[in-house]
């Protein structure tokens, strides 16, 4: 494989997934690969799995976007394979 080049730690944070809009007042788009996105996994701020309570509206290979307007305002995370996010709903 390529060399491993140096990253700061935010890079790592979301070398191969990007979240967007963040923070959040409804809806966001998790954008990244199709092996990072095939395992997404969402946490609130105490570590429970809210995944299944969470209506996504849209998904393709590169794409999910998920509608988090039912969840009160907080810190969550969103997990991939290789990938944690904090993400901000206010």
């Amino acid at each position: 494989g390529p060399p491993n080049k140096s990253c700061k730690p935010e890079d790592i944070e979301s070398a191969n997934l990007h979240i967007f809009p963040n923070p959040t007042d409804n809806k966001i788009t998790i954008n990244g690969n199709d092996s990072e996105l095939e395992s997404i996994t969402i946490y609130n701020s105490i570590g429970q799995d809210i995944t299944s309570s969470i209506k996504q509206i849209n998904a393709n290979n590169t794409l999910i976007i998920m509608d988090l307007s039912k969840l009160s305002d907080g810190v969550y995370y969103v997990k991939s394979k290789t990938t944690f996010i904090k993400v901000i709903k206010q």
